[in-house]
């Protein structure tokens, strides 16, 4: 029977036939150790099934190989595709990711970062670019390389990756005004918590406005973003206001909801009613029509910040950004502004105008 006595370092260097000091060495990856004596060192560990205790390393002063990422909500597909993205660039590498959430509330944002800050991580990855004083001058202090993802609408604590979402509005709004659309509305969710979302609609109310076309109506709501969500919220937009032409979603859940209405409702998509989410959500191609969105490019955006903390943390080269995706020096570790990508689907016409505004 195997014993279930917890194992240790002593027991690693033992069957590896090394010392304590050249195990250790090797499971912290430190120090110069030969290729030979690594391999067996790690197919012993591997064997006996020991966990190196990174917590030791904590308390004697040195950091952990976490790298703390927070994220508002995972809730839906989106940060999931940006962890994916994380994860992929971590894994060969010495560093893991931990996720942490912000629950959309700045208070608890501040709690979750102090926690992460009390391992001495190799890093955090942060979303947007609001956060308390409190979050910024902990950040700010820590000496822990910093990167802000997916909003660069702002001045960022260290390095930033992501799109501009008020630009992401607005590139939404043209292309609706380029399709002939004339009377829009707006519906957005987990607003005005989603300050992402609140972004984007600003964005796209800026150029109704300038066109002429203000938005005739604009539904918000507290509530998570779901298809059941956005079923009730398109209902009722319609219900009050039959004449509208368009839609605009802060998200492809909810706008998602709002094409089963439609269809439903024996609404003609897209010639009598445009439809438009936010996100490019490929789980949601199951739907009777492909939904017109934008591809705020999540995945790139977490592979993107995975590589500046990497780079920081382990004093690695950084990599130059995609051609044409400048590089901001706002910061030591950059600003890497992305350029959101519109996709047309199926619920926009065709283009009748050129896209302007």
């Amino acid at each position: 029977m195997r014993s279930t006595r917890k194992v240790t370092l002593a027991d690693v260097a033992a069957a590896a036939g090394v010392s304590v000091m050249t195990a250790s060495r090797v499971m912290r990856g430190a120090g110069h150790v030969s290729a030979r004596t690594r391999a067996r060192v790690e197919a012993a560990a591997a064997e006996l099934g020991y966990v190196a205790n990174r917590i030791a390393s904590t308390l004697a002063g040195g950091p952990t190989s976490l790298v703390g990422v927070v994220f508002p909500s995972l809730s839906n597909h989106v940060y999931s595709e940006v962890f994916a993205g994380i994860s992929a660039v971590f894994d060969p590498t010495p560093l893991s990711a931990f996720v942490a959430l912000g629950n959309y509330h700045a208070a608890h944002e501040e709690k979750v970062v102090r926690d992460i800050l009390s391992w001495q991580p190799a890093g955090v990855i942060l979303t947007g670019l609001d956060h308390t004083e409190g979050v910024r001058e902990m950040l700010t202090t820590s000496g822990v390389p910093v990167v802000e993802i997916m909003d660069v609408d702002g001045e960022p604590i260290g390095g930033n990756v992501g799109i501009s979402f008020l630009e992401a509005g607005e590139l939404v709004a043209r292309e609706v005004l380029a399709a002939g659309y004339r009377r829009v509305a707006l519906i957005g969710s987990r607003m005005p918590d989603d300050l992402l979302a609140t972004r984007r609609m600003e964005g796209a109310r800026r150029v109704l406005q300038r066109a002429g076309a203000s938005p005739i109506t604009e539904l918000h709501d507290e509530g998570r973003s779901s298809i059941a969500l956005g079923r009730q919220m398109t209902a009722a937009l319609l219900d009050a206001y039959p004449e509208t032409d368009c839609i605009i979603y802060s998200n492809d859940l909810i706008a998602a909801g709002g094409l089963l209405h439609c269809l439903a409702d024996g609404r003609e998509v897209p010639d009598r009613i445009g439809l438009v989410g936010f996100n490019a959500v490929d789980t949601l191609e199951i739907l009777p029509l492909r939904l017109a969105t934008v591809d705020p490019r999540r995945r790139e955006v977490g592979e993107m910040a995975a590589r500046m903390i990497v780079g920081a943390a382990l004093s690695l080269p950084r990599r130059e950004p995609p051609e044409g995706e400048g590089r901001h020096p706002a910061s030591g570790l950059g600003v890497w502004k992305l350029a959101p990508r519109f996709m047309r689907g199926e619920t926009l016409r065709p283009v009748t105008a050129p896209a302007g505004g």
